[in-house]
């Protein structure tokens, strides 16, 4: 995963949070991303700014207003 171009943090499973904080433009990236098969992933206060990429395809929000990933849910900021 890939956090604003800059931070790099390995998924091992389990339940976990991302919270992307306020007013950004925060990038998180799978490059080869299969359905998670313990626990899942929250992505916390996504907004217009920020991007969801899963094996080179991009998400952005008003695409993942329709969009469903099983293991990772999306909180959209206020």
């Amino acid at each position: 995963m890939t956090f604003g171009g800059n931070t790099k943090l390995k998924f091992k499973g389990g339940d976990s949070t991302i919270d992307l904080g306020e007013g950004g433009k925060d990038k998180v990236e799978f490059k080869n991303f299969k359905d998670f098969k313990k626990g899942g992933l929250t992505i916390e206060n996504f907004d217009k700014k920020d991007k969801l990429i899963i094996n080179d395809q991009k998400f952005g929000y008003n695409k993942l207003q329709k969009e469903d990933f099983k293991g990772i849910e999306i909180d959209f900021a206020d």
